[in-house]
């Protein structure tokens, strides 16, 4: 038995195809066509291994969410997007594939608590908010290299603890805020010489130990590398214009912020006091040192 019906608005085609139960959305808009797999495939998904075919060119909100028995999804070269927490508090889910992949919506992996690596292809063209937040067990982020000016969204990696390993994608413009919250595990990073700016609480309580931020980099918000508890060493590169309130504070072994030039605008307690300022004799930061009482060091 097969039947189909049609739905038209605002000009998109919708067609509704079903056979034996199942169902599969097609959107049609000129000669564009493209199939989802919804809440109703995920609600059919009763395996442990999933692989999403060819078929699909997306994975719609919510279609998998809370799926606890997931452990691993294939999804095809064909799935461009990943909707608003469509995979969402998966907990057996360790593996995830991404072939072509374009966009992972909000909190699209929100509480996958055993992820342990994420590929994302030279395709992929956005992230956004939580999209991988709280997934505790993740180990490895790996961006391809691509053409994209890229953004690493507010609370996209937050609180993944195990994260080790970060390749963060080789033309991005700024790290939001608190996209690497207490990222414990995370003691090095390259980051890329587009970067401008870095949010606050990016890289709260990470485990930094020396830090050589890129040349054009223009803003540090508020509390960036606040209580990153294993961090020596800041060098702040000169196209610096802001650094924001408490940017190291909390930082309790860090000996050094060398900074060589003078920003236009630099906050209150940058560092703790037990830290030494390497700036140049009658700087606006020898100023600060003065206000502050930091000790001071003449480069």
């Amino acid at each position: 038995m097969y039947r189909r019906a049609f739905f038209f608005k605002r000009g998109i085609q919708r067609k509704r195809e079903s056979k034996m139960g199942s169902q599969v959305l097609i959107y049609k808009g000129g000669n564009v066509g493209f199939r989802v797999f919804g809440m109703r495939e995920g609600k059919q998904c009763a395996d442990k291994n999933l692989s999403i075919g060819t078929i699909f060119d997306e994975v719609s909100d919510q279609a998998l969410r809370n799926k606890i028995r997931l452990k691993t999804a294939d999804l095809s070269p064909n799935i461009k997007k990943i909707g608003k927490r469509s995979f969402y508090g998966c907990t057996s889910l360790y593996k995830v594939s991404f072939g072509n992949l374009e966009v992972v919506q909000e909190e699209a992996f929100c509480g996958c608590s055993k992820l342990k690596e994420i590929y994302f292809p030279a395709s992929t063209k956005s992230i956004r908010d939580g999209a991988f937040k709280e997934c505790k067990r993740l180990e490895s982020v790996t961006f391809e290299p691509s053409r994209v000016n890229f953004i690493i969204p507010r609370e996209s990696f937050y609180q993944c603890q195990n994260l080790t390993k970060l390749i963060l994608p080789s033309k991005i413009n700024r790290i939001e805020e608190r996209a690497f919250y207490k990222c414990m595990n995370l003691s090095k990073l390259h980051f890329p010489v587009t970067l401008e700016s870095i949010g606050r609480e990016a890289f709260y309580q990470t485990g930094f130990t020396m830090l050589k931020l890129p040349r054009n980099l223009r803003v540090l918000e508020d509390s960036a590398f606040f209580k990153c508890n294993q961090l020596e060493y800041v060098l702040l590169p000169e196209s610096l214009k802001k650094i924001g309130k408490w940017v190291f504070h909390g930082c309790n072994r860090l000996k050094i912020l060398e900074i060589h030039h003078d920003p236009d605008e630099i906050g209150d307690w940058i560092i703790n006091k037990s830290a030494v300022i390497r700036c140049k004799r009658g700087s606006r930061m020898d100023e600060y040192c003065d206000k502050f009482g930091f000790t001071r060091e003449y480069c």
